[in-house]
């Protein structure tokens, strides 16, 4: 299935986070790097034993594994999900942005993702609250999970380029 996602890079932030979800990347990770050369992975943690992560994925067995280390004060990180920015931006697709179009959306290939659409279920609620407008909830039940469309790629990049005191590497 790798080969039809055309990826040559997989990168798994927050690594050291254990929960079945992490355990199971990790181990399938591993499993993969012996039959798939060609794909490299990237795991970064502030806080995990480098060396014991180094050995787990092979540098015991005379695997190729790199470390980069990268010093500095800690930054707080923001997340936001589709929904907060769709709601932040008030971004709407324009007509001519909307599924469907030829060349507009690439599309992964058939069996390369779950092909349940979440957004469609999106109600706006948090807890039972509603928490988002009625116009983000029509946007994001309308937007394809599949894939996500290059006008709103670009308006979260000039919203990011607007923010005073930014750190962007």
């Amino acid at each position: 299935r790798l080969d039809q996602l055309g990826a040559s890079h997989i990168i798994v932030d927050e690594a050291h986070t254990r929960d079945i979800h992490t355990d199971l990347l990790m181990a399938v990770l591993k499993t993969l790097l012996k039959t798939e050369k060609q794909v490299k992975v990237v795991v970064m943690s502030a806080t995990f034993d480098v060396q014991r992560w180094k050995n787990y994925f092979g540098a015991e067995d005379g695997c190729s594994v790199a470390v980069v280390e990268a010093s500095g004060r800690p930054y707080s990180v923001q997340t936001y999900f589709l929904e907060d920015l769709v709601e932040k931006l008030a971004w709407r697709p324009k007509a001519h942005d909307q599924e469907g179009k030829e060349g507009n959306n690439r599309r992964l290939p058939p069996g390369a993702w779950d092909r349940t659409n979440c957004n469609l279920a999106f109600d706006g609620k948090q807890n039972g609250v509603q928490v988002y407008s009625q116009a983000t909830v029509h946007t994001v039940r309308g937007l394809d999970e599949a894939s996500i469309q290059l006008p709103l790629i670009a308006s979260v990049l000039h919203w990011v380029l607007t923010w005073p005191n930014r750190v962007v590497a």
